[in-house]
C-alpha cells in the first residue's frame, strides 16, 4: 500500500473552488516554489486547512484518511459548526472511498 503526502492531496482537495493562493507563504515549509505552493495556500486562503501546527503544513508528511474526509469535507461545504453533531458514518465512507 503507498502512502500519499499532504502536499500530493492539496490540488484535489483545492480543485472544488477554493481561493486564490496569496503571493507571501503562509506555511513556513511551503515555499512558494513548491510544487504545490498554489493549492496549499488556496486550501489555507479557503480556511479549508490551518496546516499541522507550528505554522507549518508539513507537505511530505502521509496523510491520514480522517484528514482527507476532513479536508474534502470542508472543500465541499460540509462541514458544520464546531460543537454539532457529526455524521460518522458519512464521514467514514468518505474516508474508505479514498483509501
Amino acid at each position: 500500500m503507498h502512502s500519499v503526502t499532504r502536499a500530493a492531496i492539496a490540488p484535489t482537495a483545492a480543485s472544488g473552488g477554493a481561493s486564490a493562493a496569496p503571493t507571501t507563504p503562509t506555511f513556513g515549509d511551503v515555499p512558494a516554489t513548491h510544487l504545490f505552493y498554489q493549492a496549499i495556500e488556496a486550501l489555507a486562503a479557503s480556511e479549508i486547512t490551518s496546516g499541522c501546527g507550528g505554522g507549518n503544513y508539513c507537505p511530505n508528511q502521509p496523510v491520514t484518511r480522517g484528514e482527507v474526509a476532513k479536508l474534502l469535507a470542508r472543500a465541499l461545504g460540509l462541514a458544520r459548526e464546531r460543537g454539532a453533531r457529526v455524521d460518522r458514518e458519512a464521514v467514514a465512507g468518505l474516508a474508505l472511498a479514498v483509501g
